[in-house]
């Protein structure tokens, strides 16, 4: 109902003033949610033209095994690896987005380390839907990767830092934010790839094995 100016006093201007700072504390907590979403599938999200993200990522692995043509693991030496890596995308258009990944990599095995730069990417995203309140966002994106990591004539086999090719990589990403009965959302992704990568040659020890002498091809197989 509406309120007339004797029914306004002190106490219900309080009221109002109480409920109205309840009311703010309540959207200043569903504005900041927690993201604590995938690391490895990428959204699906178009970022608006002129607008910068820059997304810095570190990956620690341990490799103990390898399986050779017959897919059967055999044991290597540990091989520790760490990984940075920085994502930097920048919006071009109102569906399009571009980006840049750069990578760096440290290799540690039987008391041997080495440092490098690994092979950089350059992405472009078109946004097929914008997320709303019931829909999901689709994107579709196109990356190249260019062999920019050592990978051939290596002193030790922890030198090699690629793989030695160009690649292309098709994605397919979908994203969705869902608000439960609680203050804060969660980020569902899911993201499917196809990567297509081109004929490496390779002299000596190199990334896919070798030594002194070696001079061939290597061809890589798709990934899905």
């Amino acid at each position: 109902g509406s309120l007339c100016a004797d029914d306004i006093t002190p106490q219900v201007v309080e009221k109002q003033i109480e409920d109205a700072e309840a009311e703010f504390r309540e959207a200043k907590k569903m504005f900041n949610p927690w993201y604590t979403g995938p690391l490895l599938a990428p959204p699906a999200s178009v970022l608006p033209p002129g607008q910068f993200n820059v997304q810095p990522y570190l990956f620690m692995t341990n490799n103990y095994g390898q399986f050779d043509k017959h897919a059967h693991s055999h044991h290597i030496p540990h091989l520790h690896q760490l990984n940075p890596q920085v994502v930097f995308q920048f919006g071009m258009f109102k569906r399009v987005y571009g980006g840049v990944i750069a990578q760096g990599l440290r290799n540690k095995q039987s008391g041997h380390s080495s440092m490098n730069w690994g092979d950089t990417s350059a992405l472009l995203g078109i946004g097929l839907l914008k997320e709303t309140a019931y829909m999901p966002a689709l994107l579709i994106s196109i990356k190249e990767s260019f062999p920019s990591g050592r990978y051939q004539r290596l002193h030790r086999s922890v030198d090699g830092m690629g793989a030695g090719a160009y690649q292309t990589t098709l994605g397919f990403n979908v994203s969705k934010v869902v608000w439960w009965l609680t203050l804060h959302p969660m980020a569902f992704r899911f993201a499917q790839s196809w990567s297509l990568p081109a004929m490496v040659h390779v002299s000596g020890l190199n990334s896919y094995g070798g030594g002194p002498g070696t001079h061939g091809k290597v061809r890589r197989g798709h990934a899905y």
